[in-house]
């Protein structure tokens, strides 16, 4: 008799909380505990145009490649080379790219999306790490 009243406890308290309710609601400044922010997309900027950097020296070898510096027999294979590194490279560079500001662009709305979180940011100094937290009224 006691677990079927425990049953309809729960069924009405279930009931009562509304189907609808958004994590701005249910929680302090919108700052759902379960709510991890999505990647910064930072890394991925900096390893693009790291890449793209890397393949557009490449691209810049190839005059290099047919001058008097380089024998006349390995000119083609010195042009072909920095060919063949230059444009995967810059291709995979410009990716990154392009993929880090979207990642970015998600995150700049997460952002906005969650308050709390505005202004925090991590630092060192000589006896650690330390977390900060700037707000301004």
């Amino acid at each position: 008799m006691k677990r079927s009243r425990a049953v309809v406890l729960a069924a009405l308290v279930s009931a009562s909380v509304p189907a609808g309710a958004s994590a701005q609601e249910t929680f302090p400044l919108g700052v759902s505990p379960t709510s991890a922010p999505p990647p910064a997309g930072i890394q991925l900027l900096a390893g693009g145009i790291a890449l793209s950097v890397f393949g557009t020296f490449s691209f810049i070898a190839v005059p290099i490649c047919q001058s008097a510096i380089v024998i006349p027999e390995e000119q083609g294979a010195c042009v072909t080379t920095s060919v063949a590194v230059g444009v995967p490279v810059t291709v995979a560079g410009v990716s990154l790219i392009v993929v880090g500001a979207i990642e970015r662009a998600h995150y700049n709305k997460w952002m906005r999306d969650h308050p709390a979180f505005r202004g925090l940011g991590f630092g060192t100094s000589s006896h650690g790490g330390s977390l900060t937290w700037g707000v301004s009224f």
